[in-house]
């Protein structure tokens, strides 16, 4: 049996590099895409030298759909795209290019070279202001260009498999973390604080609830939809278990500030059981050890 052949987008980034590492872990060849100028060494360092591993500093959209370099690849992780939420209400346009037009390429070239699987990292964006435990038929409602973008990268996925016969799958992610992941969320912000010394802020008195989820759970939810038989779905990824934000902060460690109240949600919190049902996926990092690896990578 030949060996398994995937393609990463967005290869040097948090998830990207992530979901290298462990398709490797499994055996798999790993063509990692990202755009030209991008260090692959700050994420992918420690497996640059694994024969197994091709590192490309291409412009996805400069690769046409029916380009030799799609060709023999059996999976393709679509992780490229661009994710700052307050940054696409001031210039929403280029989301448009790297969010949805991107995801079309991909797709093509799937359809162009019968690979198996796309599989599609979205976000709990898509569902804007949430009813609790959300699940993955409750009203989508963006309210910001870059979640709606998301959103648009679902439909493509679903329409795809649905008139070309495109294997897709896709997942919406919640508050996803860990090492090399950016600054934005609670999570990045607090041990940045707490790098620099400073007090991590919480607002209002901590109570409100988020659903984290740490990277390694992630990539092990898109590998199994990949070797699935699933197409055309799409899938909450996170881990069901509330966890307040005042807990993140004592688990995070150093002194506390509490900061006046700010209109946010409550409870942010996914029905994962969909994922689990069809996927046979359990999160196997709880928070506290989550955290506990990330802050022993700052110390």
């Amino acid at each position: 049996m030949s060996q398994v052949t995937s393609l990463v987008t967005g290869a040097a980034g948090f998830l990207g590099s992530h979901t290298v590492e462990a398709l490797l872990a499994k055996g798999h060849k790993v063509v990692a895409l990202d755009l030209p100028g991008t260090s692959f060494e700050a994420n992918l360092g420690p497996v640059l030298a694994n024969p197994a591993l091709t590192t490309v500093a291409r412009d996805l959209m400069s690769i046409p759909a029916d380009d030799s370099f799609f060709a023999g690849i059996d999976y393709i992780f679509h992780c490229a795209g661009i994710p700052d939420h307050i940054a696409s209400m001031k210039t929403p346009e280029p989301y448009i290019q790297a969010n949805v037009a991107a995801v079309v390429r991909v797709l093509e070239a799937a359809r162009a070279h019968a690979i198996k699987k796309v599989v599609y990292p979205s976000s709990a964006a898509v569902y804007g202001t949430a009813v609790p435990p959300t699940r993955e038929d409750h009203p989508i409602n963006p309210d910001n260009p870059y979640a709606l973008t998301k959103w648009m990268g679902e439909e493509v996925c679903r329409h795809w498999s649905k008139v070309f016969g495109v294997g897709t799958v896709s997942f919406r992610v919640f508050n996803g973390y860990g090492p090399r992941s950016a600054i934005s969320g609670p999570v990045g912000f607090f041990l940045k604080r707490k790098k620099a010394g400073e007090p991590l802020t919480v607002t209002g008195d901590g109570s409100q609830t988020r659903d984290f989820i740490y990277v390694s759970d992630i990539v092990d939810a898109l590998i199994a939809g990949a070797l699935s038989d699933r197409s055309g779905e799409v899938y909450n990824l996170a881990t069901g278990k509330p966890e307040s934000v005042k807990h993140l902060a004592e688990l995070v460690g150093g002194d506390i500030a509490f900061i006046p109240p700010r209109p946010e949600p409550p409870v942010i919190l996914a029905d994962v059981s969909k994922l689990k049902t069809e996927l046979g996926w359990e999160p196997k990092v709880s928070l506290a050890e989550g955290i506990a690896r990330m802050v022993a990578l700052q110390s």
